[in-house]
């Protein structure tokens, strides 16, 4: 997957929902990350974290409580992420295969993501 159509949806992301800021949060190894952000020239801040060998897959508090500078586990569930998470403000998390298609929905439009869906759909079901 391009880093760029990565951060391409990231950006689009952010300006959907208003956001002065993006986070990106990796594992180590991911050393193109930073040179894609280094060929770009977009206004977004994006800070790459680097996640920790154990981290919670799939646990949205997880990743904004350690984003926010805490531990790398859990909040409480009340109030969601999407409403409190990093440093307290509504938060964001999608993974980057969502961000990938949001750049593509954005450059091709929805109706070709639609037509794509629909041909996969009717794949399956025939199959």
């Amino acid at each position: 997957m391009s880093p760029h159509l990565v951060l391409d949806g990231l950006q689009a992301a952010a300006a959907a929902i208003g956001a002065g800021e993006a986070f990106l949060a990796v594992e180590d190894g991911t050393s193109w990350l930073e040179t894609a952000l280094a060929q770009r020239h977009h206004p977004l801040p994006v800070t790459v974290v680097r996640l920790p060998r154990r981290f919670l897959a799939g646990q949205a508090s997880a990743l904004a409580r350690y984003v926010s500078g805490g531990p790398a586990l859990p909040m409480h569930p009340d109030p969601p992420v999407r409403e409190r998470g990093v440093r307290r403000a509504p938060t964001l998390v999608r993974n980057v295969e969502t961000l990938a298609r949001l750049a593509l929905i954005a450059r091709y439009g929805a109706d070709w993501f639609r037509a794509g869906q629909r041909a996969v759909h009717t794949a399956r079901a025939g199959a």
